[in-house]
């Protein structure tokens, strides 16, 4: 097996989980009988191309089950179980908020713009019957005439932030997101609505323009987002727990523009790693591949806890 039978790159693989390094413009939904919703013509395939990618390459009985979602803008790590089982023990780490998430952002707000360098963000985000989210003061439904005037949802929000450099030309700054609750568009409306720092490229939450002393320096392309899921640490069983964590480097227009404006990008955050229990693990992909050519049977997954099968 070679890793370049998959088009899109691979952080990790185990028996029952897949990591995913998602590139932009790649829709991350399945529609009916598990047609995938990308818009057609995309240079990066659309992703039941994925993952079907994923099951030939790897020889799996099962169809890949996405476990969650990127928008189609964001970049970086995307998790994929590899069969039911695996995909029940990671969903359930995500309800619980064992899974954690952590993103990079360049927000537009200089160094002077936070009067702290870290704060954590929690109050109520509500979704109205167009899609659109933001935030809110009630932690009630809000009484509406019609049905179709009803929002879709309200709930609880909490993001930890933390500012990681700024440019010391430009107001523009890499922040560092953690998420605590997974709601829509959560950290662009945190970050436009309550910082008011919006994500470069964001012209949805966005209320203002961006300033011309960005765009006379850099060119922002119409469908650009500098949001990137840098890493996902969650729980694993070999047979005892333990805890991964995958990096997904930063795509290379992203590290561009922060050498283009002078923020320094801690090194970490561009290369890919894997760690288990915050030990760094090497070649975790070729080995794994070359593991299963050796065998003939097909994969059973031994690194997920035990759970009943899905209904």
């Amino acid at each position: 097996m070679e890793i370049g039978a998959i088009i899109h790159p691979l952080l990790y693989v185990d028996s029952g989980a897949v990591i995913i390094n998602k590139p932009p413009n790649l829709v991350c939904q399945l529609g009916e009988e598990g047609q995938s919703q990308n818009n057609r013509g995309s240079d990066h395939g659309d992703f039941k191309s994925l993952l079907t990618d994923i099951q030939e390459t790897l020889g799996l009985k099962e169809f890949p089950y996405p476990l969650h979602r990127l928008d189609k803008l964001t970049t970086g790590t995307l998790a994929v179980a590899l069969n039911r089982q695996t995909a029940r023990d990671i969903s359930q780490q995500l309800q619980a908020r064992t899974l954690d998430k952590t993103y990079l952002a360049i927000v537009r707000g200089g160094g002077r713009s936070f009067t702290e360098r870290s704060g954590v963000i929690s109050n109520y985000l509500i979704c109205d019957a167009e899609g659109t989210v933001s935030v809110t003061k009630n932690s009630e439904w809000p009484k509406t005439r019609s049905q179709k005037d009803r929002p879709k949802w309200l709930s609880k929000s909490e993001t930890h932030w933390e500012l990681v450099n700024s440019s010391p030309s430009l107001p523009l700054s890499l922040m560092k997101l953690t998420l605590r609750t997974g709601l829509k568009h959560q950290l662009r409306v945190h970050m436009a609505q309550t910082l008011q720092a919006p994500i470069l490229g964001d012209r949805r939450y966005a209320s203002a323009k961006i300033s011309k002393k960005i765009t006379e320096i850099v060119n922002i392309p119409q469908d650009t987002l500098f949001l990137h899921a840098s890493s996902l640490s969650f729980n694993r069983y070999f047979p005892k727990q333990t805890r991964i964590k995958v990096v997904a480097p930063l795509p290379g227009y992203f590290t561009k523009l922060c050498a283009k404006i002078g923020i320094q990008i801690p090194i970490e955050y561009t290369r890919i790693g894997v760690w288990k229990d915050d030990v760094e693990v090497k070649n975790v992909i070729q080995d794994f591949l070359n593991q299963q050519s050796s065998q003939a049977s097909p994969i059973v997954d031994t690194a997920a806890e035990p759970t009943a099968e899905l209904t």
